[in-house]
């Protein structure tokens, strides 16, 4: 019955259903994997993370006891904590996809020990692992045949968009959608909704022919698109590894992943990535990115392009103005910022005595989650009265109205802000950032030298700092920059028709490598 309950969506009836079963047999410990479960859909971590450390100790070799448990510590910002937990869920059932995919998606989230850091090494080591495991299964299918190679010819181009109301991918896709241009390509999506249901007005616009999948699994979403005759397939949402499965099956001769991924996708199926030079930088320094990935890099102006929300709210005046002092902000997952962030925030805010810190999230409505960060900057030499923090806004213009209280976005790391440092921009809100050397430490730096501020992006700790006492001390030019913002990224880093272009011709120019050469000859 409790399962039941909680897969209709009633958590908290759940709750009462596994509580009376915890009375009667308290050593069970799959009531308390399934007690972890309803507390987390209701965002109560602390209780979650208590019912699956419960079960852990209860049946230590149980791989959803750890999984769960590794769910609740990334829920709330233990990234490290997290990995270790799904490292061991995956170790204990290797079979299980799930397990590998909290296992990869944690990775570039962590700063791992001093003695063992998380690299870039590291990263692609594991995800070409999942990858070969994959392909060995499914013995390596073969390239579809190319029925027409003619290089200048009108292309099938296919999206991908599994479980498309459980992730921010769709808000990236849909401009695109409505900027492809037909004279080159004819465009069809394929995805589902996870009860299933029709798909957005969004991602239909004319043009774009909707195939649902709902009903069908990896496998047969790829035999579908080869039945369709797809050239093209680009997989926007492969920063969960079970939604990769559909390129592992082969499903069109050529397939490139990118928008929005955490890492490479570790397949040897994959044949591009869509990226650009400061996110994958090939430099003396840096050394050469590409040797971190299993598909060729396709090197864009921009690697993405966010769409313009429609419900945002007028761009506010800088609050600095009216306050005398500034806010520094982070709407980012706590997930994303790590002990050695904290620190560096930490020194900001000590840096500029006056200053404040915003930090919401869903993550702060637990009690135990802020009193947490309070004692961590605490011990960092900041008064918890100079922080403030907000926990879940339904409505979408509420959320961004949130950046009406923030003068400068602080980035996290080692995961840089994404969709929120789009909507930060968008808001008015420039995003101060380190330049790191991970993939998604590098996305902050991408996006403000997009948005035509590079003067954002530092390179080290002292450097951050340093720019944001400099900030500080530039309230004027703080607000002209706001005032301007917004219209300066929509013609750029919200600027589709360009994006879309740049991709097209990324496009077209790997079907002409595909099609010059012998079907199964690498590329280069």
């Amino acid at each position: 019955m409790g399962h039941d309950a909680l897969t209709a969506g009633d958590a908290e009836r759940a709750i009462a259903i596994f509580a009376q079963a915890i009375l009667a047999a308290p050593l069970d410990p799959h009531t308390h994997v399934n007690m972890s479960a309803a507390y987390l859909a209701l965002d109560r971590l602390s209780e979650a993370r208590a019912h699956a450390e419960r079960a852990t100790k209860l049946a230590p070799t149980m791989a959803e006891a750890h999984h769960n448990l590794g769910n609740a510590l990334f829920a709330a910002g233990a990234a490290d904590a997290a990995l270790a937990a799904f490292a061991r869920a995956r170790t204990l059932d290797p079979d299980n996809e799930a397990h590998w995919t909290n296992y990869l998606f944690a990775q570039p989230f962590c700063e791992g020990s001093n003695e063992n850091p998380i690299s870039r090494s590291a990263i692609f080591a594991e995800n070409k692992a999942w990858g070969e495991r994959v392909e060995r299964r499914l013995g390596a299918p073969a390239r579809p045949p190319i029925v027409d190679a003619d290089p200048e010819r009108v292309l099938e181009l296919a999206y991908v968009l599994p479980e498309l109301d459980a992730h921010v991918t769709p808000r990236f896709v849909a401009p695109l959608l409505a900027s492809h241009d037909p004279a080159r390509f004819r465009i069809s999506l394929y995805g589902h909704r996870r009860a299933g249901g029709p798909a957005p007005a969004m991602l239909t616009p004319p043009g774009v022919r909707w195939i649902d999948t709902h009903a069908m699994g990896p496998a047969e979403v790829a035999a579908r698109m080869r039945r369709d005759g797809i050239d093209v397939l680009i997989h926007p949402c492969t920063f969960k590894a079970r939604y990769r499965l559909v390129l592992a099956h082969r499903a069109a001769p050529l397939q490139i992943v990118g928008i929005n991924f955490v890492s490479t996708s570790g397949l040897s199926a994959s044949d591009g990535l869509l990226c650009d030079d400061m996110l994958t930088p090939s430099d003396g320094m840096h050394g050469d990115s590409a040797a971190f990935f299993t598909e060729r890099l396709l090197r864009l102006p921009s690697f993405n392009c966010y769409h313009v929300p429609d419900y945002a709210p007028p761009v506010a005046p800088l609050p600095a103005l009216a306050n005398g002092f500034l806010t520094f902000g982070s709407l980012n997952n706590p997930s994303k910022f790590g002990p050695r962030m904290l620190e560096i925030w930490a020194e900001v805010l000590r840096a500029v005595p006056t200053s404040r810190l915003l930090l919401k999230h869903r993550a702060y409505d637990d009690p135990a989650v802020s009193a947490d960060f309070v004692r961590r900057f605490e011990s960092l030499g900041v008064a918890c009265d100079r922080l403030t923090f907000r926990g879940f806004t339904a409505d979408p213009g509420g959320y961004l109205a949130a950046y009406h209280a923030i003068d400068v976005t602080l980035d996290s790391m080692p995961f840089n802000g994404g969709t929120t440092s789009y909507e930060a921009i968008w808001m008015g809100v420039p995003v101060l950032t380190i330049a790191g050397d991970l993939l998604m430490a590098r996305q902050g730096a991408s996006l403000m030298a997009a948005a035509g501020h590079p003067e954002f992006i530092t390179n080290s700790k002292q450097a951050f700092v340093g720019k944001a006492l400099a900030l500080s001390q530039e309230i004027g030019g703080l607000a002209r920059l706001r005032a301007g913002l917004r219209s300066e990224a929509a013609r750029q880093l919200f600027s589709a028709p360009a994006y879309t272009r740049s991709l097209e011709d990324a496009v077209r120019t790997a079907w002409r490598d595909l099609v010059a050469r012998p079907i199964d000859a690498p590329a280069d």
